[in-house]
């Protein structure tokens, strides 16, 4: 599942999020007009808020919500005054880090603007959508690459939702990639035009 299933997931949950608001589109749209069409992934990247709705869609798309058990095997770990003695299985959920209300208010609600200035370099910690550390995904750069430039392009097309609403891309069950409810036939819209003509 690296950087398909879990990226395609969250290329679906920004790109419903950014056509049921369009307010949050038109901004981006303004942003990508300073860059040209053929920008690089590394340039898009470097694109505020580009950044910040990528990293809020990844962070309702979940990444892998499975947990990812870490073990000191052979040491005592202290954490907030407790020893973990060795041995111990520890792990956090990403749905758990991502909706932590005390880190993302209103966690489920979709709002790029949240990983803008000193405050989303802040939240930079709690992005766990790639994991972290030595399991971090080997992904990671592809993954990146492919969100931001699909979202950058599909972001230039006219488009309205067609038989979708957030119970398509909302959380309701777990298969080690977050999953909406089962009768979704998955995000659907109308093309009606884009920057680059009338297709």
């Amino acid at each position: 599942m690296a950087a398909t299933e879990s990226t395609a997931k969250a290329i679906g949950v920004t790109h419903y999020h950014l056509l049921a608001n369009p307010g949050l589109l038109t901004k981006l749209r303004c942003e990508l007009r300073t860059v040209c069409l053929k920008a690089s992934a590394s340039e898009l990247q470097r694109l505020p808020y580009l950044a910040a709705v990528c990293n809020e869609g990844l962070r309702l798309a979940f990444g892998l919500t499975g947990r990812n058990v870490r073990v000191a095997a052979d040491e005592s770990l202290q954490y907030a005054g407790y020893t973990i003695p060795p041995g111990t299985r520890m792990s956090m959920t990403t749905l758990c880090i991502h909706t932590n209300e005390d880190v993302f208010p209103r966690p489920w609600s979709f709002e790029p603007d949240r990983w803008l200035g000193a405050d989303g370099k802040r939240r930079q910690l709690y992005q766990y959508g790639y994991g972290r550390g030595s399991r971090r995904c080997l992904g990671l750069e592809l993954a990146n690459a492919e969100l931001f430039m699909t979202i950058a392009l599909v972001a230039r097309y006219d488009m309205e939702l067609f038989a979708t609403d957030i119970g398509d891309v909302e959380f309701r069950h777990d298969f080690q990639v977050a999953h909406p409810r089962l009768e979704s036939k998955g995000i659907r819209a109308v093309v009606r035009s884009s920057e680059f003509g009338n297709d």
